[in-house]
């Protein structure tokens, strides 16, 4: 099932802020089955907010819509989502009590920009927010799903989880079960790993692979789906992992979020040695990655 991400901020336009909430959510997405074929990127326009989400209500099931929802004069995600669906705004009372009770918390005073917080479009369902004050809202727009959160990358992963994952369990059918493992390489480049697995690459069943090349490292991406159960989506990547090692094992130094620091920690207090490190031009940015590492007094000297 399709699903679409619309991320909303001048700021992520003129690039004075990276945008690190649709990687998260994608990842979040695809955890529930729903394949994210559309990133959109809009500024603060409301008529070019209203264009993207009636775009997405065109091309996808999901859609998960971050920014723009905050107290200043550029928040106007609300807004155009009521013009683009045809809704009014209504204040959400239960939204605004928990604006006063976080101001509170503040000790600021309430006044309108925080009732403007509380105003969404009628019919919509209020997402708690948990670790702020903004509220979001889901709506289901011409059989459109549609998702609204605070782009603050604490709170939209708090709300991820917690407010819309469980939606989308509860609520989307047809969607599949997929499971995905990301194996790390050091020592080869992309070439000669592609070289290497081009004897395996078309018995690898109902997985699909992708070669990532990131300095010094490349990465293997490995993405099974399955519509029976996620118990067969995992037993599917666990033999095409299988055969991916049995081409590159002693090349493969890491999974999914292991670092290279991390794995050369573990091996040197597993083994009970230590590391020093003597730099120059670097300047201290080797030393830096290994004391990224929690634990890391126990071997770096």
């Amino acid at each position: 099932m399709k699903g679409e991400i619309i991320t909303i901020g001048n700021e992520l336009l003129t690039g004075l802020v990276t945008d690190t909430n649709a990687a998260h959510i994608a990842g979040e997405l695809f955890s529930v089955g729903i394949e994210t074929a559309f990133l959109t990127t809009v500024g603060d326009s409301e008529e070019d907010i209203g264009d993207a989400l009636n775009r997405a209500a065109q091309r996808a099931k999901v859609v998960v819509v971050t920014g723009g929802l905050g107290p200043t004069p550029d928040d106007i995600t609300s807004r155009a989502a009521a013009r683009a669906f045809g809704k009014s705004l209504v204040l959400d009372p239960d939204a605004f009590e928990h604006i006063k009770e976080r101001y509170k918390m503040r000790n600021m005073q309430v006044g309108p920009t925080a009732e403007r917080q509380a105003l969404i479009p009628r019919g919509a369902r209020i997402i708690k927010n948990p670790v702020g004050s903004a509220p979001g809202f889901m709506i289901e727009h011409q059989e459109t799903l549609f998702f609204f959160i605070p782009g603050v990358p604490g709170e939209m992963a708090v709300m991820t989880a917690q407010g819309i994952l469980p939606v989308i369990n509860e609520q989307v059918t047809g969607h599949v079960f997929a499971a995905r493992k990301m194996l790390k390489v050091f020592g080869l480049t992309e070439s000669q790993v592609y070289e290497r697995l081009k004897p395996v690459l078309s018995d690898l069943g109902p997985v699909s692979i992708g070669f990532l090349p990131v300095y010094p490292e490349n990465r293997i991406t490995l993405t099974s789906r399955s519509e029976v159960s996620s118990a067969r989506a995992h037993e599917a990547l666990d033999a095409a992992e299988n055969k991916i090692r049995g081409e590159l094992d002693e090349y493969i130094f890491g999974e999914n979020d292991e670092t290279l620091e991390q794995v050369v920690g573990r091996l040197l207090d597993q083994a009970g040695m230590t590391l020093a490190v003597a730099e120059s031009c670097t300047g201290g940015l080797l030393a830096q990655r290994l004391t990224s590492v929690p634990g890391s007094s126990q071997y770096f000297i």
